[in-house]
């Protein structure tokens, strides 16, 4: 009977330590889309905007970029000029340590929302992307920046 008990015990403790193991080890949407959010913050040496621009994939999805009161439409083979206008659009981020002092992260079947605000010593940046989800990839299909 002890036998039996510690093979159960034993059964039960594999069973836990692998589950424990397996949730580790997979990276959930919320969490990808959460280190999509930290990487426009960081040290100045980062090149936090490429970064995020890992994000982007002209050939998958359409991008549009909102800049103020200015509206821009990418399509296949923008990548280029959608990293230029981002770049940009967030300069006074570039070349300073920047705060994440906001994020929200909304996730709707194959859609998300990002929203992020940003701080560095030139000030604060709004910026909300929307991004649809391509097998395990997000991709960004919207950005609005203020």
């Amino acid at each position: 009977m002890r036998k039996l008990a510690f093979y159960a015990v034993v059964g039960v403790l594999a069973v836990l330590g692998i589950s424990v193991v397996a949730d580790a080890l997979v990276l959930t949407d919320e969490e990808r889309l959460e280190t999509f959010a930290e990487a426009l913050a960081g040290d100045a040496e980062v090149d936090r905007i490429g970064r995020a621009l890992r994000y982007v994939d002209t050939a998958r999805e359409d991008v549009e970029l909102t800049l103020g009161a200015e509206r821009l439409r990418f399509g296949d083979g923008d990548d280029a000029e959608v990293a230029t206008e981002l770049r940009d659009a967030l300069e006074e981020l570039s070349g300073a340590d920047t705060e994440l002092v906001q994020k929200s992260v909304e996730i709707d079947g194959d859609e998300a929302r990002v929203a992020v605000r940003l701080r560095s010593r030139e000030g604060l940046v709004d910026a909300v992307f929307d991004l649809a989800k391509h097998g395990e990839r997000w991709v960004v299909f919207a950005a609005r920046i203020r």
